[in-house]
């Protein structure tokens, strides 16, 4: 007999299917705030599948599910970092302003806005919506116990922390993308666990801004790697120093702000 408590995030399963429904109807107007809507509740899905996996195991269904979110969500992720890309570069030139760094900047826009844009037609060609569909469904009928659910999310906390303890001593770019990712889970898994508990969303609401700077580290590294490449090419004649510098001064302020965060979230 199932526990009372549903392991099933309705709302998260519903926007998905409404979302990829509107896709399948016209995929070619995969739209910015499309994708952005698309990979929130995919995160939210994955994360509470990743609860309900840690309790009750694999099951075929699941492992289906895991790998065409996954595999969704790859491919809109390159055309989620252009696009904020673009909006972190005009946010740097404002803040810190000047000649050079406007130069470099709209260099850096305009590739990013001329990067080849044909993801819609291809991700929603190749996507079995009526698989999706029967998955979501099936997951959505899983259930675990309160208990297990506490108990695999205060585990996931301690790792977590660890995690963030070792990203910030190194500081490195793919340490802190891989702990933002572990931040990111836990904060939806907790929002969507700790209806009407002060303390339970207090702690997601904590999560969810610390997961937030990290992210916008991630699109300064993002830059920071575009930078690195454009600057390889023997034909590139491009000053980016400029642009190097603003983007380690903001870099070094938002790391400060997440040490602050991650203080307060470990309390």
């Amino acid at each position: 007999m199932l526990p009372s408590a549903i392991c099933e995030p309705p709302h998260a399963v519903t926007e998905l299917l409404e979302l990829l429904a509107t896709q399948e109807q016209a995929p070619r107007d995969l739209d910015a705030e499309t994708v952005h809507r698309i990979r929130v509740a995919i995160k939210q899905v994955r994360a509470w599948l990743k609860l309900c996996r840690a309790v009750t195991g694999e099951t075929e269904s699941n492992e289906r599910l895991v790998a065409k979110l996954r595999a969704l969500s790859g491919e809109l992720a390159a055309r989620r970092d252009r696009d904020v890309a673009v909006q972190t570069l005009h946010r740097l030139l404002r803040k810190y302003p000047g000649k050079k760094a406007q130069h470099a900047v709209e260099i850096l826009a305009r590739m990013l806005v001329e990067a080849p844009a044909a993801e819609a037609e291809r991700i929603t060609a190749a996507m079995d919506y009526a698989a999706m569909r029967e998955d979501l469904q099936a997951f959505s009928r899983q259930a675990i116990s309160p208990e297990d659910r506490d108990r695999v999310i205060a585990r996931r906390f301690g790792k977590m922390c660890k995690l963030g303890d070792a990203a910030l001593a190194s500081e490195d770019c793919g340490e802190l993308h891989a702990w933002r990712k572990q931040v990111k889970t836990l904060a939806y898994q907790l929002a969507m666990a700790g209806a009407g508990n002060a303390n339970t969303k207090k702690l997601a609401d904590r999560l969810t801004r610390l997961g937030g700077k990290l992210g916008d580290i991630h699109d300064l590294c993002f830059l920071q790697g575009m930078i690195d490449a454009t600057s390889a090419r023997q034909d590139s004649k491009l000053d980016m120093q400029p642009l190097r510098k603003r983007i380690a001064r903001e870099r070094k302020r938002l790391l400060q702000t997440v040490r602050t965060l991650f203080r307060h979230v470990r309390r």
